[in-house]
Parts: C-alpha cells; sequence; structure tokens
C-alpha cells in the first residue's frame, strides 16, 4: 500500500492470511484491517466491507487499539460510498462498537 499499488497489496495480504494461524486472533483482526484497506484502495467496495465485516466478528474478542481506530476510520471511509453493503456496514459497525 505505501508504494501506491494496492492490487498487489491486495495479494500479499490474502497470501498472508493464508498462512496465518486462526488462533492468532488478533493478528487476524490486524490483518483483515488492513486487507480492507487494501481492497477499498483497489476500488473493490464490496470485497472491502465483506473483510471488514470479518473484522467486526473478531472486533469484540480482541484487544488491538491501533487497528479498531483504523477501522473506524475505514467505517468512515465507506459511509458515503453509497451501496447497500456499506451501508449495511457501517449500521452493523454503529451498533456493535456503540454498545
Amino acid at each position: 500500500m505505501d508504494l501506491n499499488r494496492p492490487e498487489q497489496a491486495v495479494a500479499q495480504e490474502e497470501q498472508g492470511m493464508a498462512l496465518l494461524d486462526p488462533k492468532f486472533r488478533r493478528n487476524r483482526f490486524a490483518k483483515l484491517v488492513h486487507l480492507s484497506e487494501c481492497h477499498h484502495a483497489a476500488g473493490r467496495p464490496e470485497q472491502a466491507v465483506d473483510t471488514a465485516g470479518q473484522a467486526l466478528d473478531l472486533y469484540p474478542s480482541v484487544s488491538c487499539p491501533r487497528w479498531a481506530v483504523r477501522l473506524g476510520a475505514f467505517r468512515d471511509d465507506v459511509a458515503g460510498v453509497g451501496l447497500p453493503e456499506t451501508a449495511a456496514f457501517v449500521e452493523r459497525y454503529d451498533a456493535l462498537t456503540t454498545t
């Protein structure tokens, strides 16, 4: 992503996710948030919110403040996209994080 190559970043993050042991929930959460950002930068809002939804599944069970902030920033970025998928993610995020 830092090299402005979101397509490559997506591929590398997906490869990293495949190698990550599922028991490392905090790492998985961080990688899912980053993968969401990569998909969004690559112009794939549906995949971005799907991946962010997977991160949101882990949100209540991990403590990872830095990546939680980034997930919140992602929420703000997709809030105005205007797709049903993005609206559903924003609604779910808001419901989960305001309780």
